[in-house]
């Protein structure tokens, strides 16, 4: 299972659903996998991928699936990332972020 950031809602429209089958499809073409069943619910999803024999990369296999799909995907469902300097300004300050006027 894997669950999008935040619980977030990222697979409600066809076509955030269409931009993840071309991810796994592009994927596909590089690392062999074969998708055996795929559900895919608003905020998560489960997978059925046999690897070949002496392969069990899953780990790179979902990042990468993860990563293709926030490329392509509309910007609207995108995180903005939040660099560790920020973090660490953040923490330090005792600032969110949020409001700032500077």
């Amino acid at each position: 299972m894997v669950v999008t950031e935040k619980r977030r809602p990222l697979f409600l429209t066809s076509a955030a659903v269409e931009v993840l089958q071309m991810a796994l499809l592009a994927l596909q073409a590089t690392r062999s996998f074969e998708v055996m069943a795929l559900v895919v619910l608003p905020d998560h999803l489960h997978g059925n991928w046999p690897l070949p024999p002496g392969d069990a990369d899953f780990a790179t296999r979902w990042r990468l699936v993860k990563t293709l799909f926030t490329k392509d995907c509309a910007p609207t469902l995108r995180v903005p990332r939040i660099t560790h300097e920020r973090r660490n300004e953040s923490r330090r300050y005792g600032s969110t972020g949020v409001g700032n006027t500077c």
